[in-house]
Parts: structure tokens; C-alpha cells; sequence
């Protein structure tokens, strides 16, 4: 289980930096000291074996210990297009689509449906959503 996502821009050669909420799950909530090794993924494709180095500010530095292949691609390119349901309902299918490895989610507005066209703060949370389930499942891309 790959436990952290880092932005790919945070990747830089044979360093890995963990910024804001990741950098503070590792340090205050699982509670990492420098010299422990764990699991982060990039959320495309990218997956490393790192050991914490220091700490700087906030920002967890890691040494990229060992890079791994697209591990959890499917071989099969695989989209979703859910309709929009009501409430949060449509979290849970976010959730277990980014879990199952979907490379990509495409929301649906239906003739019949009763749930308008999505706000920002409700395209946010999914993204949330999809972010914490990737990490939960280790998988290694994030859909869009």
C-alpha cells in the first residue's frame, strides 16, 4: 500500500518532496522520523521506495531509494460514466472506480436525473476523494 501522493513536479532526480497535507499525514499523523522508508506514488504512473531524509520547514526530503514500473495499470483502458447521483453517493463511486484502477471518470448529466451540472467546491471534493483513494489502494495513476 503506497500510504502518499506527491505531485510529479515534487520529483526531482534522485529526490522526493512531500509538501502541505501529505507532509503533515507523514510527519504528525503516522508519525515518520528521518532514516524510515515508505511507499509514495505520483498519480501517473509513477510509484518509489523512499527513506526520509530531513525535514525542512514542513516539507518532508526523501532520497528515491528505488523507482518502480507502472504497477496497478490495467491492461485494459477502462472509462466511467456514471450519472450523477444525489448527495454523496457520487463519492462512493468515485472512490471504488479510482480503486478498480478506471483510467478515467466522466460525469453524467441525464435527462431524468435531478442533480444539476457540478460546482467547483463539488468537482474539489472529488478530486479529494479520488486522491485519498488512490493513496488507500496504491494505485499508482490518479484519473482524471
Amino acid at each position: 500500500m503506497a500510504g502518499f501522493l506527491v505531485s510529479p513536479e515534487d520529483v526531482d532526480g534522485d529526490r522526493l518532496y512531500l509538501r502541505g497535507d501529505e507532509a503533515h499525514h507523514l510527519l504528525r499523523v503516522r508519525r515518520r522520523r528521518v532514516g524510515d522508508r515508505f511507499d509514495v506514488i505520483d498519480g501517473q504512473g509513477g510509484s518509489y521506495a523512499v527513506r526520509l531524509d530531513a525535514i525542512e520547514e514542513g516539507t518532508a526530503v526523501c532520497a528515491i531509494v528505488e523507482r518502480r514500473s507502472r504497477s496497478g495499470a490495467a491492461r485494459a483502458t477502462l472509462h466511467l460514466a456514471p450519472a450523477l447521483i444525489k448527495g454523496q453517493r457520487f463519492d462512493h463511486v468515485i472512490e471504488k472506480a479510482v480503486e478498480l484502477g478506471v483510467a478515467a471518470i466522466h460525469p453524467l448529466l441525464t435527462e431524468r436525473g435531478v442533480v444539476k451540472a457540478g460546482s467547483d467546491t463539488r468537482r474539489e471534493r472529488w478530486t479529494r476523494v479520488g486522491r485519498a483513494a488512490a493513496k488507500q489502494s496504491g494505485r499508482p495513476i490518479l484519473p482524471p
